[in-house]
């Protein structure tokens, strides 16, 4: 006897889940120690928030901001989770929440075409989609945002094509509020969705700004305005500084650099080389998202049910598309941040899209495009793996460690680090770090980063600069030369200068 659809449906997408968590449980196989750069952050701040009890928590190793008016709703949330679950497995929750997303992406899938091979082939390619498996290696509320937005936007064309229910209409209103109080990239990209449907489609649309806010004002007794004010202060910030997003800061440095140097994995390259780098990294970080733009085409030749909510998840995943290279290419809209992260909302309506295709369209007619994407998805998860295993920027290895416990162990002094290692190191030795840019006060990161722009001594003036982090080969000699007395120590791949004690009294008189 055959198994009945319910089973087929059930198996299909338990397995597709199963493959969903090995994609991105593998990292923390290849850096058992710890992965992510951002991870450490949230693990303070919800640490900290769940032993004091004050919001928003206090956390003075990082100098170089003033208040954390980051959007709260992720860390609260998180934090009422059992110390002993929260502890042991925080770097699975970013897996978790994806995985929930992935299971509405089935839940919808199944419910509109009745097809555990459609809902199968969507949740695939949204399993295997790169940036997916690549961010969620760590702490980070852009998936539960994602979530959110993914709920909002569906429910709204669901509304709008089936002339739906009233309660269609008023289950995205709290959910709005939310959005805005997770992350500021999926605020951004909402109002950008809301903003131009409401002038090219519906003006209604175009109230869905004002109401995700006062929703937010309202959900959060006033605190969103300082979200906003955080919100405003990072954009123009970046507004200043998009030239140097993932600048070395002191090769790359007016002081210590050379003007002719630039960071191969800086953001914004100069010339071609910055073109070619953007357009590759679109291309790899979602696949299946940018080869849906070649099936346009062939929308005419197959009779599709559906066409019109169709149509609808095709101006969906096209503006997401569009407000990504926008954001990569228009430097007027860097400030927005890195165009490509825009690409990880793009897996779930591009998933939506290729799951129809195949049940529509047949296996056949769409196996060519399935097998380029799966190839060249798999090319880029491995590519990713390749990075862990090789990089130290990402994840702790022995070296780092024990540079870690080194810091640790040694007395109290502020830390300068040389790359992405700021936040680790604040968690794990509990040293004051010279960096902030996680709450409100970019004014006071922005002598040091994203290039360094004073000296080596009024670092140590200013604020008492006794250690100074690196991966070797990231500092210039002219750098290390304007330090003053100081001892080194080596840790494989990184390097300890510990400025001498002299110098921290006479900075403190």
């Amino acid at each position: 006897m055959g198994m009945s659809s319910v089973s087929v449906t059930i198996i299909a997408g338990v397995l597709v889940l199963i493959v969903a968590f090995v994609l991105r449980y593998l990292p923390h196989v290849l850096a058992p120690l710890g992965i992510g750069v951002d991870h450490w952050f949230w693990r303070e701040y919800i640490e900290k928030y769940r032993r004091d009890r004050q919001f928003p928590p206090e956390l003075p190793q990082y100098l170089l901001e003033s208040h954390q008016w980051y959007p709260p709703f992720f860390p609260l949330l998180l934090a009422h989770l059992p110390a002993s679950i929260f502890d042991r497995f925080s770097h699975l929750l970013a897996i978790l929440i994806d995985l929930i997303r992935l299971t509405m992406l089935m839940v919808i899938m199944h419910r509109l075409t009745n097809s555990p091979m459609a809902m199968a082939v969507a949740g695939c390619v949204y399993a295997m989609t790169p940036l997916l498996v690549s961010y969620n290696v760590q702490l980070n509320p852009r998936g539960l945002a994602a979530l959110m937005l993914d709920f909002i936007v569906v429910a709204v064309l669901l509304a709008f094509y089936l002339n739906g229910p009233l309660w269609l209409w008023i289950a995205p209103i709290p959910v709005l509020g939310l959005l805005l109080l997770t992350h500021k990239m999926n605020t951004q990209l909402f109002w950008f969705l809301s903003l131009v449907c409401g002038v090219l489609w519906d003006w209604h649309l175009l109230l869905l700004i004002p109401l995700s806010i006062f929703t937010a004002l309202a959900m959060s007794r006033g605190f969103y305005w300082k979200v906003l004010r955080h919100h405003w202060d990072i954009v123009t910030f970046w507004n200043r500084n998009w030239r140097w997003a993932g600048a070395n800061s002191i090769k790359e440095s007016p002081i210590y650099g050379d003007a002719d140097f630039e960071t191969p994995r800086k953001l914004h390259r100069r010339g071609l080389v910055g073109v070619a780098k953007h357009m590759y990294t679109q291309l790899g970080y979602n696949p299946f998202a940018w080869l849906m733009v070649a099936t346009l085409p062939l929308y005419p030749i197959f009779p599709i049910p559906y066409l019109g909510f169709l149509h609808l998840v095709i101006a969906w995943l096209g503006l997401i598309l569009i407000f990504s290279l926008l954001t990569s290419f228009v430097p007027a809209m860097r400030c927005l941040g890195a165009g490509h992260f825009y690409l990880y909302n793009a897996a779930f309506p591009a998933a939506m899209l290729w799951g129809f295709l195949v049940h529509y369209w047949g296996k056949s007619n769409v196996a060519m495009f399935i097998a380029f994407g799966a190839i060249v998805s798999t090319l880029g998860i491995g590519r990713y793996y390749l990075h862990v295993r090789k990089s130290g920027s990402v994840k702790i290895d022995t070296d780092f460690d024990a540079a870690l416990t080194f810091l640790r162990e040694s007395p109290k002094g502020t830390v300068m680090c040389g790359a992405t290692e700021y936040d680790v190191v604040a968690y794990k030795t509990r040293q004051p770090v010279l960096y902030g840019g996680h709450g409100y006060g970019f004014r006071m990161l922005e002598p040091t980063y994203p290039r360094l722009l004073v000296t080596v001594s009024a670092l140590i003036q200013r604020y008492g600069l006794r250690y100074v982090f690196f991966e070797q080969g990231r500092v210039t000699d002219r750098f290390l030369a304007d330090i003053p007395a100081h001892s080194t120590r080596d840790f494989g791949r990184y390097r300890i200068i510990s400025i001498e004690a002299p110098h921290m009294s006479e900075a403190t008189d």
